[in-house]
């Protein structure tokens, strides 16, 4: 997984946040209203769909969080890591400053 992937899931999410509750209502309005089906079970019907929807949703996205940490936490190390070459580099340069004003005396 990387950080393109989880965009492009974003942007579907988005896309079926908006789209499917109004297809599948549209749906079983139209089931309703051709008497395909009784109102009870519609509705069940229509709490599965939400319930698998928000469980499938809240399982994304806790997947997400979790590869998201581990990318700032690895992040973090790597940080660390430059800010710890950058200080031992800032040393070496004046440690070298110092012997040639040595020197030069």
């Amino acid at each position: 997984m990387d950080l393109e992937k989880i965009e492009k899931e974003i942007i579907w999410w988005n896309r079926a946040a908006v789209m499917l509750p109004i297809v599948s209502t549209a749906i079983l309005l139209l089931f309703y209203r051709l008497d395909v089906v009784e109102l009870q079970i519609l509705f069940y019907i229509a709490l599965s769909l939400y319930i698998v929807t928000a469980i499938t949703w809240w399982w994304w996205t806790m997947k997400n969080i979790i590869y998201l940490a581990k990318v700032l936490t690895k992040s973090t190390n790597e940080i660390e890591i430059v800010i710890q070459e950058v200080k031992d580099m800032r040393r070496a340069i004046l440690d070298s400053q110092q012997l040639t004003s040595v020197d030069d005396k």
